[in-house]
């Protein structure tokens, strides 16, 4: 769990200024009637919109969009992209059309937004990392006194229920959706990791058999309705083949596996993490250190490494240390043989450690420590069957309704009344926490009551997967001659839409990163080529019931919409509307969020770039875009060192540079967020919106950042090394 940055807020005023960096776009509006009573908006050539607060009771409320704003690009710059508003974004642009053309005017000044120091190089971050470090370690003790009274009644009731690893008939093929067939069967077939224990003071097994328990209450009414199937490595072989309706096995994400899943061949649909994972060192502290350092001498020239062999830790360890000191094998062997003495430092997924029950009494009793950073966050997912989107959405419906009720403080009910326990009742996503808990809740069952927060601040939020293997087996196909991507290549632009929520504008920050990201993704199909965007305003009448399960083929991606906009977690499911879009990781996240009439603080809406399910390649596609200027921020690489982002091969050779130009025109994360701050309406700062780092403090046993959810207990005043801490432990 890391901790981040407070809000960069600028002091600067509403207009936002023009430039000759020909990546600082400014888009405005310039109403002018012409006959027949309608108007033209001239917009300029890159970016688009700015910001406001968030959706639903931010920090302002417009309606309309201001007039007479002006924008700036190099006069030599190429054709721009066309700017349309949708014609009913707002009542006073029905009818609009926004053609972008160059203007120089020296009236206006650049805002730059100061650069967004890292919380760690700071002198209080220095001591708020310590201060954690001290108190996590305190908390172990509360964790196994905790768990140990109340975890094993419930674990071992659902690790009764376990089956076998292999059921006793392969069934035959059934051409209907999941959804379709769990309801009619009347339960839920859930993949588990068969190599985690069930059990001990951090119980792993339970945690992942709760997620399978969310879903059966949203699909089937009923958290018991679930028959747990012990997987490994036969995982996505059970899975196509129907002997599982979804996965919940610890499986780590890169985005290479998105593309094609190795051992099958196949495009399996990936979902949110429901746990963040860390590849860590576990054994003795001396040779911990020996690990952590790189130091194989001295007292280190003992050193010998047992590594787990996963894709993620065998392409990491290689750069850290030399092969004669790292053994791989499977994590039974690498444990048994850290515990026998046969190696003295385990390199693992921290959730395989918590798994096993051995380990864990030796962390607790002090003979086995983890070290204090993390080598690699290592996000578990939960898969789908490829193709299968309507299921897909239904349990990433099901994972989201029990992280919002985090945010909401809705708690399992209590009742027979509240959880249907019945097929009869129409599908609710308030099932989950409902029949389950929420994600907290869930957290603390199984994982223990570790919340905690830094004075209610602002933490990084901003993740993306891994890049994994940019290369193919073998030749890679061409992208661009085929689907989605060989049409906007022969049409000569990307046709994106931004979609305005009400109470923002185009001046509000998440509008103006939308329509950033439209350009992202143009620039990585075109070789850098910005002008080949082509971006259209969509307000919320544009934004219909209709919208995204029609998805108009006069859009290749919209972006600025999030997924709860999309599937509504509080109405009954609609499943008409589920299985239609797909979305990428969330780019932004707003500061606050509304529900029921009430602001509450902690993170709010995110929006992500939507396409169409029919094209999964062009979907993984934009997901790589969005990792791009996240991979550019955590190796240090901005604009000026754009060479040093890696090549991908994976979508053929026409797209070999995309991550290269993507950074070279828009520069990593924080640079876009900078100007985009720049060319706001000033209304919000940076809130959450910094990157989660892949090497971090780690914590050494699971924590729940209260934080996020603006429902922390009332922190305590402490005074470390003359900077004064206000550290919460647990919700409110």
């Amino acid at each position: 769990t890391n901790l981040g940055t407070m809000a960069m807020e600028s002091s600067t005023a509403d207009a936002a200024g023009g430039s000759n960096d020909r990546d600082t776009i400014a888009p405005n509006v310039d109403e002018r009637p012409k006959a027949g009573g309608t108007s033209t908006d001239t917009a300029s050539q890159a970016v688009s919109a700015l910001t406001a607060d968030e959706e639903n009771g931010g920090a302002h409320e417009i309606a309309g969009i201001d007039a007479a704003d002006t924008a700036h690009c190099e006069a030599q710059q190429p054709q721009g992209p066309t700017m349309n508003y949708g014609a009913s974004h707002r009542p006073e642009l029905d009818g609009t059309h926004v053609e972008a053309f160059p203007v120089v005017d020296e009236q206006y000044t650049s805002v730059v937004g100061e650069p967004i120091k890292p919380f760690h190089q700071r002198r209080e971050g220095r001591v708020v990392l310590m201060v954690i470090s001290v108190l996590l370690v305190s908390l172990a003790v509360i964790l196994a006194v905790f768990l140990g009274a109340n975890g094993k009644e419930e674990s071992d009731n659902i690790e009764a229920a376990i089956t076998t690893s292999e059921p006793t008939m392969k069934p035959t093929y059934d051409p209907r959706s999941t959804l379709e067939i769990v309801r009619e069967r009347g339960y839920l077939n859930c993949g588990v990791d068969g190599s985690i224990d069930w059990g001990g003071a951090v119980n792993f097994g339970a945690y992942a058999a709760d997620f399978c328990r969310v879903v059966a209450s949203v699909a089937l009414g009923n958290p018991d309705k679930v028959n747990y199937t012990s997987v490994s490595g036969d995982q996505f072989i059970k899975l196509q083949e129907r002997l599982v309706d979804v996965l919940f096995a610890g499986y780590v994400l890169t985005l290479d596996k998105a593309v094609k899943e190795p051992t099958t061949g196949l495009k399996f649909l990936f979902g949110t993490p429901y746990y963040h994972s860390s590849i860590v060192y576990l054994g003795e502290q001396e040779y911990i250190r020996c690990a952590s350092d790189g130091k194989r001498y001295g007292v280190c020239e003992d050193l010998a490494v047992c590594a787990v062999d996963t894709t993620e830790i065998r392409n990491l360890i290689p750069t850290i240390l030399p092969a004669p000191f790292v053994t791989f094998g499977l994590f039974p062997e690498m444990s048994e043989a850290l515990q026998n003495e046969t190696c003295n430092v385990l390199v693992s997924g921290s959730y395989k450690i918590y798994g096993d029950s051995k380990l864990q009494d030796k962390i607790f009793s002090g003979s086995y420590i983890m070290s204090s950073f993390h080598i690699s966050r290592d996000p578990l997912v939960s898969v789908i069957r490829p193709g299968d989107y309507a299921w897909f959405d239904l349990v990433e419906g099901a994972k989201a309704a029990a992280l919002r009720s985090s945010h909401r403080n809705i708690e399992v009910a209590i009742g027979p009344w509240t959880c249907p326990n019945s097929t009869e009742l129409p599908m609710s996503f308030l099932n989950a926490p409902r029949c389950v808990g929420s994600t907290y809740e869930v957290f603390e069952r199984s994982l223990g009551p570790n919340a905690y927060g830094y004075n209610n601040s602002f933490m990084p939020t901003i993740d993306a997967y891994n890049f994994g293997s940019l290369d193919c087996e073998g030749e890679c196909d061409d992208a661009l001659k085929y689907g989605t991507l060989k049409r906007i290549k022969e049409r000569g632009q990307l046709n994106c839409g931004v979609y305005i929520p009400p109470h923002l504008t185009s001046k509000s920050l998440q509008t103006v990163i939308s329509t950033k990201y439209c350009f992202l993704v143009a620039v990585a199909i075109f070789q850098g080529d910005p002008s080949a965007a082509n971006v259209t305003y969509l307000g919320s009448e544009d934004f219909s019931v209709d919208f995204l399960p029609d998805f108009p083929a006069d859009f290749d991606v919209v972006a600025g919409v999030n997924w709860e906009d999309y599937v509504s977690l509080d109405s009954e499911i609609s499943e008409e509307r589920l299985g239609k879009a797909t979305a990428t990781s969330f780019y932004y996240w707003q500061d606050k969020f509304e529900y029921n009439g009430t602001l509450y603080d902690g993170v709010g809406k995110g929006p992500s770039l939507f396409t169409h399910v029919a094209d999964s390649t062009f979907s993984t596609f934009t997901e790589y875009v969005t990792a791009s200027v996240v991979y550019a921020q955590r190796n240090k690489i901005t604009k000026n060192s754009n060479q040093n982002m890696p090549l991908a091969h994976i979508f053929g050779s026409g797209l070999t540079f995309m991550l290269r130009d993507v950074v070279s025109y828009a520069g990593n994360y924080d640079e876009i967020l900078e100007e985009a701050i720049s060319l706001s309406d000033q209304a919000v700062g940076q809130g959450w919106n910094a990157v989660r780092q892949n090497i971090d403090l780690y914590a050494g046993l699971p924590v729940y950042n209260c934080d996020a959810y603006g429902t922390c207990a009332p922190c305590q005043n402490l005074d470390f090394d003359g900077v004064e801490v206000c550290l919460s432990i647990g919700f409110a």
